[in-house]
């Protein structure tokens, strides 16, 4: 009988309550993430050697909210270059509050070819009711079943099956932290084995960069430029975004209420800020916590690119790479809205940008 050859699976370590230890079993909240090492991790399920060729990779160690840009970037470079090594999966370990956005970031850049899952725990793992080996096994048994490729970055979570571009982390405690809203899971697990619930499909709004083009050797560039988001509220004023622009930010997005709208006010300070200063600040409106957003903002009116059905953190995230990108604004433009397929004319029908010429490159 021939031996089935085990299937090459980079694990790495990122950090999070999954690599966190607590004082007592019962503290499930007061701990300290980031301490046991992917050894330590693995050695808590052996059985995951006998259908895969585990490859340990440690990469950080931290706590969610210290996962930077940069991190995330080492992060696609471990990905590609074990892909290179000839893994066909890879799992990344990474705390959860930070999990969605480095999912997109991965997501945007990492390529095809390798089916990645990222996951972690919300319980530590001498905690009592620990989660974080039960998605690791999960992960591991999604990364080297056919059926996940060509679904771009997947997150399995409390047996949920969710797509990268959708995930939000809704809930701070509870288990079943996540949740991919309208769009939906793409599937569960049962008895930790993955089914989908439909074929493969790339989402309308999955947007792509080159990763080696834009960060060689994995290096993220020193000058990465800055983006803050801004939250509207009741009585809200435009103090916090005439601070960021006199630190020089590159852009700002705008996380309106409703369709993405801010009080009047707001917006004229905005209309004239754009005005000063042109292409040297992109302002792009959203909102919280899902759904389209398109011009004609009551409030910001045409001065902002509206993000589409990207919500605020993935609206940072988008055009952080496009200003890396050195896209100019009309082509920011395209890239949150589908309809701008073209200059101009070319436009989707309905499209209301009414540009008619490219702006200038940042």
């Amino acid at each position: 009988m021939a031996i089935r050859k085990r299937p090459r699976v980079a694990v790495i370590a990122m950090g999070g309550t999954i690599a966190g230890v607590c004082a007592e079993e019962t503290d499930t909240h007061t701990y300290k993430a980031g301490v046991r090492t992917l050894e330590q991790i693995l050695a808590g399920a052996p059985e995951l050697y006998n259908i895969a060729n585990i490859i340990a990779i440690p990469c950080q160690n931290k706590g969610g909210p210290d996962i930077t840009f940069s991190n995330a970037i080492q992060l696609v470079w471990a990905i590609r270059q074990a892909h290179k090594q000839g893994a066909v999966g890879a799992v990344a370990l990474i705390g959860t509050d930070i999990l969605s956005e480095a999912a997109c970031i991965v997501d945007m850049l990492v390529g095809r070819g390798i089916i990645v899952a990222m996951t972690g725990a919300i319980r530590p793992g001498n905690a009592r009711g620990s989660d974080g080996l039960h998605h690791l096994g999960c992960s591991v048994r999604l990364v080297i079943d056919p059926q996940a490729r060509d679904r771009g970055v997947l997150v399995p979570f409390t047996d949920s099956i969710h797509s990268a571009w959708n995930v939000v982390k809704r809930y701070a405690h509870q288990p079943n932290a996540f949740d991919s809203g309208m769009p939906g899971t793409l599937g569960c697990f049962v008895d930790s084995l993955p089914l989908f619930y439909r074929r493969p499909c790339i989402p309308m709004d999955k947007r792509e960069f080159d990763f080696d083009s834009l960060f060689p050797m994995g290096q993220c560039p020193e000058d990465l430029p800055q983006v803050d988001i801004e939250l509207c509220h009741m009585d809200a004023s435009a103090d916090k975004i005439e601070d960021s622009v006199r630190r020089g930010v590159r852009g700002i997005i705008l996380a309106g209420l409703g369709a993405g709208s801010w009080p009047t006010k707001v917006g004229q300070a905005v209309q004239r800020i754009k005005n000063e200063r042109g292409n040297e600040i992109i302002f792009v409106a959203s909102r919280q916590p899902e759904g389209y957003v398109q011009d004609g903002m009551y409030g910001l009116g045409e001065c902002c690119i509206p993000s589409g059905f990207f919500d605020p953190l993935r609206s940072r995230l988008l055009l952080i790479l496009c200003l890396v990108a050195r896209y100019d604004e009309w082509e920011i433009r395209k890239v949150f809205d589908p309809r701008h397929e073209g200059v101009g004319p070319s436009c989707a029908e309905g499209c209301r940008c009414g540009k008619k010429e490219p702006r200038a490159r940042i």
